[in-house]
């Protein structure tokens, strides 16, 4: 248990320092806020860019560079799989937020409505396309904050 103990304190330490330095796990920490959903397709070209790299790395041991370019052939691929496989999910889940944004924002219309039908009894009011935006950006502020 104490070997395990051991060797887990520096790796816990590497794991950390890897997040909070390397760019691409920075890049894809600020992918999984809900600001960072809409760079999903530039962090696709950005791994297309890695991707290229790793080939090129592969090309130089090709025409016969020294070996040491399968290290930047791997940590370019790898780099690539993981920018493309989080751009994708952002690409996913951008719309599902918005959907469920908008739903959101429907709903406080609709609340909004009954509260003012039950006040006294005139007709729904109609919103205008000023205060439709500021119901939305209200209920993303709520959204975000909570």
């Amino acid at each position: 248990m104490f070997l395990i103990l051991l060797f887990m304190r520096p790796a816990a330490a590497v794991y950390g320092w890897c997040q909070q330095w390397l760019p691409s796990n920075r890049i894809v920490w600020h992918l999984h806020t809900r600001r960072g959903l809409r760079w999903g397709i530039p962090t696709i070209l950005l791994g297309g860019t890695y991707a290229v790299a790793g080939i090129g790395c592969y090309g130089a041991v090709l025409l016969g560079h020294t070996g040491w370019w399968y290290l930047g052939m791997v940590v370019c691929w790898w780099t690539a799989l993981k920018l493309i496989g989080h751009g994708l999910y952002a690409t996913i889940a951008l719309p599902i937020a918005r959907a469920h944004e908008n739903l959101a924002v429907r709903r406080a219309i609709r609340d909004e409505r009954r509260a003012h039908a039950t006040q006294d009894d005139t007709p729904a009011r109609r919103w205008t396309a000023q205060e439709r935006r500021q119901i939305t950006r209200e209920v993303r502020r709520e959204m975000l904050a909570g």
